[in-house]
């Protein structure tokens, strides 16, 4: 089990900051014996700003964020990972059209003996969100993914003889899970990201549009 906590703090109508922190926890049982764990996972910190209100045309957010800390098997890693991205959505209620994407830099570090190398990763993810009531809504998406690892060649050099100019050998990784949302209480729009995938969480639309345009 993940969980996560966030502190959002409004500098202006239209700039935000916040902080977040994950954690896990874990269980299992043998005939003999039961184990549970209780771990630190991450913290980042990042800021988001308006661009555009949703008006005739789609809303527009820009944020950027960074991890202050990131827990490995056997160490704890510090400014490893940052991320950049836009959001765009346009309220036609009772729905709401979702459009965002992040590029997510990654750099190498050290995780006991090991070097890890998680690669940068450019994602988008379109979404549709249907108000049910003013407190469930049902909302469905396509995520995609594209991950480029640098593949280092240290363990054993005579590989790098293949490579005249001395560069990286670079795999592309690519997902699109779909999915799907199950009926639940949206409240208000934030940028969340786990691993570092991100989601959307919405206020019901029936307040939604209100709430971004300042009225009462």
């Amino acid at each position: 089990m993940v969980g996560t906590a966030a502190l959002r703090y409004g500098l202006t109508g239209k700039t935000e900051i916040y902080a977040r922190g994950s954690g896990q926890y874990s269980s299992s049982r043998s005939p003999t014996a039961s184990m549970s764990d209780v771990r630190f996972l991450n913290t980042w910190v990042g800021a988001s700003y308006q661009f555009k209100k949703d008006t005739e045309t789609p809303a527009l957010i820009g944020f950027f964020e960074e991890a202050l800390f990131e827990q490995g098997k056997d160490s704890t890693y510090a400014l490893k990972s940052w991320a950049a991205g836009l959001t765009a959505y346009k309220s036609i209620d009772p729905i709401v059209f979702v459009f965002s994407g992040y590029y997510g830099l990654n750099a190498l570090r050290k995780d006991g003996v090991a070097t890890i190398d998680p690669g940068n990763i450019l994602a988008l993810n379109p979404s549709v969100a249907f108000s049910v009531n003013d407190r469930v809504t049902l909302n469905a998406g396509v995520r995609w993914t594209n991950t480029w690892p640098r593949h280092t060649v240290k363990e054993n050099k005579a590989k790098t003889t293949n490579n005249e100019d001395g560069k990286n050998n670079r795999n592309q990784r690519k997902q699109a899970p779909v999915v799907i949302g199950k009926p639940t209480p949206i409240y208000n729009l934030v940028w969340t990201t786990d691993s570092p995938i991100k989601t959307f969480l919405m206020r019901p639309f029936r307040r939604m549009s209100q709430a971004l345009s300042g009225q009462p």
